[in-house]
């Protein structure tokens, strides 16, 4: 139960935040949204309302991807400590069962990767990019958080717990680059410049009408 608080408590603050910021946790008119990849939605090309991209499925997947999150920090951790807990009486499940533990984190750690590359996406929160993206950091975490389920060690448990270090950081850094609907060519200045140079290469004789 300790875990499943501490899981629920760490992933409040994106629905707290979400709500701040005018988003819906409950579905209105729009009810859950989903946005299908390119070559299974017929009008994908169609850009969707903003009411649709803010919906609540993109909160839930928010709030999953930080629950999910907490098990391999948390309990990799709680195992690295767990002569302390058991010298001051707390019941830990890295105490009094580590094996089940560790297959708690390695659960969790599996289940990030359809969290990333099919919730997010399908959310709106990102585009499909991500779900391919994103398999590179869960690959490398889902390995480690399989490897100390295996062998259950300090050694294995501190090499989980330093993933999770940088995991969240790099998946949310993959999720807004990959936003719905960002230009980051555009947002940096140098779509235009990058449009001037393609419309000089395909017409070279533009700047000498210009000229003249």
């Amino acid at each position: 139960m300790e875990y499943m608080g501490g899981g629920c408590s760490g992933g409040i603050p994106p629905l707290m935040g979400w709500t701040a910021g005018g988003g819906h946790l409950l579905p209105t008119a729009y009810s859950f949204e989903t946005f299908l990849p390119s070559f299974l939605n017929a009008t994908s090309s169609i850009p969707p309302p903003l009411e649709a991209i803010d919906n609540p499925l993109s909160v839930l997947a928010l709030f999953a991807v930080l629950f999910s999150w907490q098990f391999p920090h948390f309990n990799s951790l709680s195992y690295l400590s767990r002569a302390c807990y058991a010298q001051a009486g707390y019941h830990m499940l890295s105490v009094t069962n580590p094996s089940k533990n560790a297959l708690v984190s390695l659960r969790h750690a599996a289940l990030l990767v359809p969290i990333c590359s099919v919730l997010v996406p399908l959310s709106g929160l990102t585009t499909w990019w991500f779900a391919l993206s994103s398999l590179i950091p869960n690959a490398i975490a889902l390995r480690a958080a399989w490897q100390y389920w295996k062998k259950g060690t300090d050694k294995y448990a501190r090499k989980v717990f330093h993933h999770s270090l940088w995991y969240l950081p790099v998946v949310l850094g993959l999720m807004m680059f990959h936003k719905q609907g960002m230009e980051w060519l555009r947002w940096l200045g140098w779509k235009p410049i990058l449009i001037e140079r393609i419309d000089r290469i395909s017409d070279p004789g533009k700047d000498g009408s210009r000229n003249l």
